[in-house]
């Protein structure tokens, strides 16, 4: 019997799923909680598949991390391109839920490994600061074509703010 595998599409809000070989879809809030809970309803040898995406992601890998349960985090394109291979062309959640699954069960994804909480942690910190970087970069071109002098001491004084922000 194949290995159960359960693709899933993520949004800020929701996760719409698709189990193989059940046939089974259904959606979740992209919550903690509801995440928790749903994963607990898995057998430990499903293989859970969604793409790498900035931002959606964090909640589900959490809490798949902490119950030790497998996951294939693919790369978007290669999601694209495994369901243009499989001629769907149709562009839905649901849709994109049901071809990662198959993804999954057509392909040797490797298991993906979690990041530990301290370098979790680490790449939040570099992420902000290149943030930080780009923001003050782009107050110092503001400073040129501010015009008038009150403006250019708030500028000023938002690029001393980000510099303290940043050596922090």
């Amino acid at each position: 019997m194949p290995q159960p595998v359960v693709g899933c599409d993520l949004s800020r809000a929701t996760i719409d799923f698709y189990r193989r070989p059940a046939g089974h879809p259904g959606q979740i809030a992209n919550t903690p909680d509801v995440i928790a809970a749903w994963i607990d309803t898995l057998e430990r040898d499903v293989l859970i598949v969604f793409e790498a995406t900035s931002g959606c992601d964090g909640e589900i890998i959490a809490a798949l991390a902490e119950r030790g349960h497998p996951f294939a985090r693919v790369n978007p394109r290669q999601a694209r391109e495994f369901a243009r291979a499989t001629g769907v062309l149709a562009k839905t959640d649901r849709v994109d839920a049901r071809v990662l699954a198959q993804m999954g069960s057509a392909l040797d994804l490797p298991i993906t490994i979690p990041v530990s909480a301290a370098r979790g942690r680490l790449s939040d910190y570099l992420r902000r600061r290149r943030q930080l970087v780009d923001m003050r970069k782009a107050e110092k071109l503001h400073r040129h074509s501010a015009g008038q002098d009150d403006i250019r001491v708030a500028i000023e004084a938002m690029i001393a703010l980000l510099a303290c922000q940043i050596a922090d």
